[in-house]
């Protein structure tokens, strides 16, 4: 983590021969990390005050996640982001984020 309190951090498990990667990047609450999730579809957060942007889905949309549970999706919208680009944080947006108010993180 930098004196900004951001940092990244990148772990790779391998299962029967198989590689699954997780990147986080860490600033200074969990609210705010944001998970590269590669089975994910769509952007979600848990979190409906991070968005800019937001429209209701006419019906909720389920999402299957790890667990093989089903939560629901209750609309999408556009989120502003920093990403670390070539040393330094460079402002960014996510569009189309899911609001998935039962998830424990952030995926894109």
């Amino acid at each position: 983590m930098n004196s900004s309190g951001h940092g990244t951090n990148t772990t790779a498990n391998i299962v029967d021969g198989t590689y699954g990667f997780v990147t986080e990047a860490f600033v200074s609450d969990d609210q705010h990390v944001w998970r590269a999730d590669n089975g994910a579809t769509d952007h979600m957060t848990f979190d409906d005050t991070l968005f800019v942007s937001f429209e209701n889905f006419a019906e909720p949309k389920p999402v299957r996640v790890g667990n093989n549970a089903v939560i629901l999706a209750y609309g999408c919208g556009r989120i502003d982001v920093e990403m670390y680009v070539n040393g330094k944080w460079v402002p960014s947006f996510l569009s189309n984020v899911w609001y998935v108010p039962e998830l424990s993180v952030n995926l894109f």
